[in-house]
């Protein structure tokens, strides 16, 4: 059985495959961007020493918090919230 899951994983390795550039921005579909240049300001931050993948601040139409970037545990990326 094919799951929304499974279905999103391969679109975004299909994604990650084909992609040509140096950055590659996953984005869902949903997301309304609300702060001019915030593309620039991740890519910045990824040209920081030692980063390998940043993420941004989500909210949620409540303007509660869905999503506060891409922190690092014991070695590995992560959600904070």
């Amino acid at each position: 059985m094919t799951t929304v899951r499974s279905i999103f994983s391969w679109i975004n390795n299909w994604a990650i495959r084909e992609a040509k550039g140096s950055v590659l921005c996953l984005m869902n579909d949903d997301v309304e961007v609300i702060t001019p240049c915030w593309l620039e300001r991740l890519v910045a931050r990824l040209q920081l020493e030692n980063v390998g993948a940043v993420g941004p601040m989500l909210y949620y139409p409540d303007n509660t918090i869905q999503h506060a970037g891409v922190p690092r545990y014991w070695g590995v990326a992560g959600h904070s919230l």
